[in-house]
């Protein structure tokens, strides 16, 4: 047993070690994506705040220096010496430009109103998020300094997204420094890095719920293997204890014989060498039975059926127990009622069945037995009920009574005698004969046992 509880704690703590790495594998598998997911957000972010300010200022150039006219917004994506040529001329084209006016239309230019274009914003942030296989479900605004929000989407809430992302607009103004940023965040953000980690987490799952299969299998193996030693050494402490009675008989009995005062009188040699035979027929009977469940699950019996009325073979059954149950004080009260009473059967088989029942019911009164057998028809099946007015049985007994083996006990102890055979080779013979048996019981009050078996129809 200490091996047993040996052996769960450590699956149990093998099955919570391996639990615990698969969710620190699971969460740093998160964080990982998390950290790329940031870094590819913020750099998609600088390239739109990049490309943003160099259309602004190619259209500023291009309107006082003819160097620029020919030159095109993707040159950002082909040389980054273009970009900052651009930006250093526009630098310096307020002090290069003559003219108020051209000074006071480049100053009316660079107000905020002049330079955000929220279609333009949300088209390059789609070009840039593509790039990065980013989701392109977002909410953004444009804020300058202190100043309210004055350019957002429809959906920007601030309160609601405190991990926003954000740039700066405008980096090279000249001469005042820009204040302008760009916030953005992704309403479905939680579901897409799920999304992204389903295969990993659908794995992880897989394997714990594997891990827990198996290890739950192998406990219920253990446990069941367990069982079945015990039900083993409880079958053959119960064997060796029925053999030993008889044989302790017969050895009485062949002393006895033995003796000459003994081997005088025809009458005592006449009534030990009954003994021996008794006792050698019921050590013969308990082996019969292992054999038979031995052919059951092998499948190698066969079946040799007849018509006959089962009301003869109930009296025979009765007749074989009449003279144990009387000697307890007890009797037999046969209600055979049955109009239908022929059925084809093997009746050796259906005699054992019916003797292992009437035995059962002897052996679990405690008080002088009263045993009822009743016999009646329904649709085309012949009932035989078996009742009696014993122990009874919990229904945790009635759900393990035909189970090879189960014996009923009081407390610990096993005080009726038995191997628990007979109730599973019931039921296996009474299947093969595309039966049903089944019990009705209650603690105290007794038990009914019902054979369903169908019936030979007369025919009109």
């Amino acid at each position: 047993m200490k091996s047993y509880r040996r052996f769960f704690l450590i699956v149990a703590i093998a099955a919570i070690g391996v639990s615990v790495l698969q969710v620190r594998l699971i969460l740093y598998a998160h964080n990982s994506y998390m950290e790329r997911f940031t870094g590819d957000v913020s750099e998609a972010l600088n390239r739109v705040s990049i490309k943003l300010e160099y259309e602004h200022a190619q259209r500023m150039v291009s309107k006082f220096d003819s160097e620029t006219e020919d030159r095109s917004a993707k040159i950002i994506e082909k040389n980054i010496f273009e970009q900052a040529l651009v930006m250093r001329r526009l630098s310096r084209l307020d002090s290069a430009l003559q003219s108020s006016s051209d000074r006071a239309y480049l100053r009316e230019q660079q107000r905020l109103e002049n330079r955000v274009d929220m279609r333009q914003i949300d088209s390059l942030l789609k070009v840039e998020f593509a790039r990065f296989a980013l989701p392109t479900d977002y909410e953004f605004g444009v804020v300058e300094g202190d100043q309210p929000t004055r350019y957002v989407t429809i959906d920007f809430k601030w309160e609601d997204y405190p991990d926003m992302f954000r740039t700066l607009l405008f980096r090279h103004d000249y001469p005042v420094a820009s204040s302008t940023w760009l916030y953005l965040y992704f309403p479905g953000k939680n579901r897409f890095v799920l999304r992204r980690l389903i295969f990993v987490l659908s794995l992880s799952l897989l394997l714990m719920g594997l891990l827990v299969f198996t290890m739950g299998s192998t406990i219920r193996q253990l446990i069941k293997q367990k069982e079945i030693s015990n039900i083993k050494t409880d079958f053959i402490n119960n064997m060796t204890h029925e053999f030993k009675t008889p044989i302790a008989t017969i050895s009485l009995a062949v002393d006895a014989l033995t003796n000459d005062t003994i081997a005088k009188d025809p009458e005592r040699i006449k009534y030990y060498a009954g003994m021996i035979r008794q006792e050698n027929r019921r050590m013969n009977a308990q082996v019969e039975q292992v054999l038979r469940l031995a052919l059951l699950d092998r499948k190698a019996i066969s079946l040799e059926k007849e018509a006959i009325d089962a009301h003869q073979l109930i009296q025979k059954a009765v007749d074989h127990l009449r003279l144990q149950v009387e000697t307890r004080g007890g009797d037999f009260i046969l209600n055979l009622k049955a109009k239908s009473s022929m059925i084809e059967v093997d009746p050796e088989q259906i005699l054992t069945v019916l003797v292992n029942l009437l035995d059962n019911a002897n052996k679990y009164s405690p008080n002088e037995p009263e045993i009822t057998v009743s016999t009646y028809n329904k649709n085309d099946s012949l009932i035989i009920e078996v009742a009696d007015k014993g122990l009874g049985m919990s229904k945790d007994m009635i759900n393990k009574v035909f189970e090879r083996f189960f014996r009923q006990t009081t407390g610990d102890l096993h005080d009726i005698k038995g191997h628990g055979l007979g109730l599973s080779y019931a039921r296996e013979i009474i299947t093969l004969h595309k039966g049903e048996i089944t019990v009705d019981s209650h603690p105290g009050k007794g038990s009914v046992f019902s054979i369903y078996i169908p019936c030979i129809q007369e025919e009109s």
